[in-house]
């Protein structure tokens, strides 16, 4: 979906499919950014469904999860994902 963007090490890494260890400096950076991306797009969001005057609430977890069941069910036609083994995600 290309909503975030790598810095070339974070990309190599990433792209190889190396395992980045939870609680590094790139892992929790990758964190972050998903936190920080997911809350832009509810906010967005749900400016759009108040301009609408519609009465729902947008949750990050929701968005969050619509979003990582679409990368799941594209896993094949999408760049590969961050590997790390946490209990955080």
């Amino acid at each position: 979906l290309n909503i975030l963007k790598y810095d070339n090490e974070t990309t190599d890494a990433v792209d190889s499919r190396t395992e980045i260890i939870s609680g590094c400096q790139m892992e929790l950076e990758i964190r972050a950014a998903t936190v920080v991306a997911v809350e832009r797009m509810r906010a967005a969001l749900q400016a759009k469904v108040d301009a609408l005057a519609l009465n729902v609430q947008m949750t990050s977890v929701a968005i969050d999860w619509y979003l990582w069941e679409t990368g799941e069910a594209d896993i094949e036609g999408m760049r590969p994902h961050h590997r790390t083994l946490t209990i955080f995600y």
